[in-house]
């Protein structure tokens, strides 16, 4: 019996005060790091994105080189004659009309059978960009258009 006693008076453990100023910490400590992370993450996909449509830009600048008589292409002709694969991208573009298009899980997909219609024309004097019915001035402005604002801007 003695035994028994000494081992219920030598219990030790955690107070309930304890344990809500972990958790409370924990909370604290969650509260701030996941809404940073979720940042670095947009910024991420933003910035992949971005480089993805310069690389369609300068292929859409090389296929005008090499056609010279041509004075629009669409993403299907770059995908269909080698210049790019089918461009996919990590963020939902646009704002709505006709250059929002969901696929799957939020991604975007141009390609020959899914925007035949969207061409790219761009004015080697002026620089400027043409993309379906609408007019950028510069290639940043272009690619905000599509993916929004860059992230911190």
């Amino acid at each position: 019996m003695n035994k028994m006693k000494k081992i219920l008076k030598n219990q030790k453990g955690f107070t309930l005060i304890e344990l809500i100023t972990v958790i409370v910490i924990l909370g604290i400590i969650l509260g701030i790091g996941i809404p940073r992370y979720l940042h670095i993450q947009f910024k991420q996909e933003w910035n992949s994105d971005a480089v993805t449509l310069r690389s369609v830009l300068k292929s859409a600048e090389l296929y005008y080189v090499q056609n010279p008589t041509d004075d629009s292409v669409s993403f299907g002709d770059l995908i269909s004659q080698g210049y790019i694969d089918d461009v996919v991208l990590k963020r939902k573009i646009g704002s709505g009309g006709d250059s929002e298009r969901n696929v799957g899980s939020g991604a975007l997909k141009l390609s020959d059978h899914d925007r035949p219609q969207t061409e790219i024309k761009i004015n080697s004097i002026t620089g400027k960009i043409d993309w379906g019915a609408m007019s950028y001035g510069s290639e940043q402005d272009w690619i905000e258009a599509i993916i929004g604002k860059e992230p911190g801007k």
